[in-house]
């Protein structure tokens, strides 16, 4: 079993909540939302029957995945997997399936290399080459429930970099996948820490970007070919002084 494990905080993002879920392809999934001061509510009208579980917590980037976590020891199956989704981006049909090489190698959690963003003129970018294509980042960990840590507790955002380091020291090996299935979206009225606009792209990373022109969910999801580039492959990782991760070995499954 595959859950889908999201915090919401404004009411707006829950259509792009349900639309990312309802694409998955695989056949034994679910949905947990996490009301972090949203208040959709049981009655919300987009709400249905779609979502598996609702739950509360207060305020914070970590007391929402928490909440869940102490949920699914509850009620899951040991051996089933949470994955992080963030309630803003884009996630393919087949991102749930494309998690079975981490599961099958014994993995205890693993997230990918997150190369592609949705500007706010919905054109595709591509992070091509070195040091990106090494990373992996917070809207794509997801952890087998019998194995997962809590999120530690920050004051600010960087949870998913204390949660990868604590399961890392405490003995928990991390892989990463390749970057389908999964891409930044941008959004004009919201603020985000990554670029937004195609201009700020250009002008202020030192990253190679490809400009892949209109926004094709296609390319994301691996239905036609990948931008010349990097190719990671599946990899164990080890952390460095600063999370996001670096490959240590490839590896392949």
């Amino acid at each position: 079993m595959m859950w889908m494990v999201t915090g919401l905080h404004n009411p707006r993002w829950l259509p792009n909540i349900l639309a990312n879920y309802e694409r998955q392809t695989h056949p034994s999934k679910g949905l947990i939302i996490v009301e972090n001061g949203a208040g959709i509510g049981a009655t919300h009208p987009e709400r249905g029957d779609r979502v598996s579980v609702i739950l509360r917590s207060d305020p914070g980037p970590a007391q929402p995945l928490n909440a869940a976590l102490a949920w699914l020891r509850s009620h899951a199956k040991a051996d089933d997997w949470f994955c992080k989704a963030d309630s803003d981006d884009y996630y393919g049909p087949g991102y749930l399936s494309s998690l079975l090489p981490a599961i099958k190698s014994g993995a205890a959690y693993c997230g990918r290399a997150s190369l592609y963003i949705r500007t706010t003129e919905d054109r595709l970018w591509y992070v091509e080459g070195e040091p990106n294509a090494h990373l992996f980042h917070g809207p794509t960990l997801a952890g087998r429930v019998s194995s997962a840590l809590d999120f530690p507790v920050v004051t600010d955002w960087g949870e998913d970099e204390a949660w990868c380091k604590a399961m890392y020291r405490d003995g928990r090996m991390p892989f990463t996948l390749p970057p389908e299935h999964f891409c930044y979206q941008r959004w004009a009225d919201y603020e985000h820490t990554w670029p937004c606009t195609d201009y700020e792209i250009r002008t202020s990373w030192d990253a190679p970007f490809l400009d892949l022109g209109p926004f094709d969910p296609e390319i994301v999801n691996g239905s036609k070919p990948r931008p010349s580039g990097f190719d990671i492959g599946v990899a164990e990782l080890t952390p460095e002084t600063f999370m996001p991760f670096r490959i240590l070995q490839q590896r392949t499954l």
